[in-house]
């Protein structure tokens, strides 16, 4: 099963940080090591798109 992780924001401005793109990259190390059984994937709209592809949302 694919997973996408939605990308982290800094609660008080909104926006990626450099230490919230840290934070959201050891969330990926942790799931890919404790959770084999997922496939995490990157957050992008072509990896988007092929998940909605997949599940047959688009023709």
């Amino acid at each position: 099963m694919n997973v996408v992780i939605d990308p982290l924001v800094d609660g008080v401005t909104g926006e990626q940080s450099t230490a919230t793109v840290a934070m959201g990259q050891r969330i990926s190390e942790l799931a890919r090591s404790r959770f084999p059984q997922f496939n995490i994937q990157p957050f992008q709209a072509e990896t988007l798109w092929r998940q909605a592809v997949g599940a047959g949302r688009y023709p």
